[in-house]
């Protein structure tokens, strides 16, 4: 591995098991050159399902799949930053106050990679994770809570042209349910993403399932939403003659960054040496930074330059890649205390 290359201890924490994955989250520390306020960084390992083999090439500038499909820029683009910033440092000399690097497994379910994460093993409480789509010199103000409601509707089989009238049809009430649900609001969003049902074309189907996401900026307006779909189904059901089992899940918690926010700071500072227009955004998309700021520590998530995040045109420009290892190793330069560098 690249960091072990570079004399560098590598943690595997083991959370593979607990989260279902073939993988762990990795941990990395250089213990600090100097004085001043040491870091952490965060980029995920996994990516969502490609559709093509994943065969990266270069064009015009442009790192794309040969083919359409994600390249795996969400979140490889990161990962290979921070791997030749760390690089830059080690190799370099260059002076800092620590930096610990964080790779996560499990990112695009949910966050569930840096949930298991033990946060106690970072010495740092200030940290970037690099996972937003848009120019370099964006960062993310705002993040959402996240529901996911999971309806199972039960039926009766029966034979649908001997005994129809056996049945219970469980996929009708699960699409009434779905026709029926609520209008959000514009600062909610809802999507059914999956919808399953039945067994075989003559068959009365016993069973039908849905999955809907729903994120929202303001917490209970997110709940509120949740709560209605979920009783939309029950409702539904009873209507149907239908049992169900509703559940909703609560993966992460949103957050705004305070105005005070040291990493915050950091990021700014470092934009503005740059000549970085800094671009504020309220996103409706989770990172591990959502789990970050959850759990107390001061973190912020930073644009990364990929353009058509999860889509079959996903790309990275070289040239974002190099301004965004450039902005890594300015926030790292801008936390060494001022006159340290020169003890």
């Amino acid at each position: 591995m690249e960091l072990a290359d570079l004399g560098l201890n590598v943690l595997r924490d083991g959370a593979g098991a607990e989260v279902g994955s073939n993988g762990d989250n990795l941990y990395c520390r250089l213990p600090p050159t100097t004085r001043g306020q040491p870091l952490f960084f965060c980029a995920h390992l996994d990516t969502v399902p490609p559709m093509a083999p994943l065969e990266p090439v270069v064009v015009d500038g442009v790192i794309r799949n040969a083919s359409p499909s994600i390249v795996g820029a969400d979140n490889k683009a990161a990962l290979a930053v921070m791997l030749d910033a760390v690089r830059t440092l080690v190799v370099g000399g260059i002076p800092h106050a620590g930096v610990e690097l964080v790779f996560t497994i499990g990112e695009e379910q949910g966050l569930v990679g840096s949930t298991a994460f033990a946060c106690s093993t970072l010495h740092a409480n200030t940290g970037f994770v690099f996972d937003h789509p848009g120019a370099i010199g964006g960062y993310v103000i705002a993040a959402p809570s996240r529901f996911v409601v999971r309806g199972r509707m039960r039926g009766r089989a029966a034979h649908s042209a001997i005994a129809p009238q056996d049945g219970i049809n469980a996929i009708v009430p699960l699409a009434r349910a779905i026709a029926s649900f609520p209008q959000p609001p514009d600062a909610v969003n809802v999507n059914v993403g999956l919808v399953r049902g039945g067994s075989a074309m003559n068959v009365v189907p016993d069973c039908s399932e849905v999955t809907v996401d729903v994120r929202a900026i303001e917490h209970g307006e997110g709940q509120a939403v949740a709560d209605e779909i979920a009783q939309g189904l029950r409702a539904a059901a009873a209507d149907g003659g239908c049992e169900i089992d509703v559940e909703i899940a609560h993966p992460y918690s949103a957050y705004r960054v305070p105005a005070d926010s040291g990493a915050l700071s950091l990021a700014l500072a470092a934009f503005a040496r740059l000549g970085l227009v800094a671009s504020p955004w309220e996103t409706r998309g989770g990172s591990d930074a959502n789990v970050f700021c959850q759990r107390g520590l001061d973190c912020i998530n930073l644009t990364q330059g990929v353009v058509g995040f999860h889509a079959p045109d996903e790309r990275v420009a070289v040239s974002d890649l190099e301004l965004m290892r450039t902005v890594m190793l300015q926030i790292i330069a801008e936390a060494v205390t001022p006159g340290a560098a020169n003890d």
